[in-house]
């Protein structure tokens, strides 16, 4: 079983050996791994998303930056217009350039 395992190795030790039986009810009859997995998938597909918006939004700032940067723009002028920080806008100017 899982909570020797674990006992053995000192992980929650103390915990487990008061709560035994309760762990091991829960191990056995509460754990639900169809709702663990869709639970992952969740979680992976959120991450997924929150990643994509980012990047999407850095991938705008940069045609924004390379616009103003045509217009002859410095990156002092284009930070302070967009109200970004200027190191940032000075990152993605390099990539711009790279």
């Amino acid at each position: 079983m899982v909570y020797r395992v674990r006992i053995r190795e000192g992980i929650l030790k103390e915990f487990l050996e008061k709560n035994r039986a309760e762990v091991k009810k829960m191990s056995i009859y509460e754990y639900d791994q169809e709702k663990h997995i869709r639970m992952e998938r969740q979680d992976a597909w959120e991450d997924g998303m929150q990643e994509g918006v980012l990047r999407g939004a850095e991938q705008q700032l940069s045609k924004i930056i390379k616009n103003m940067m045509k217009k002859g723009r410095s990156i002092s002028q284009i930070a302070e217009e967009l109200g970004e920080d200027e190191k940032r806008i000075r990152e993605l100017a390099e990539k711009l350039t790279e």
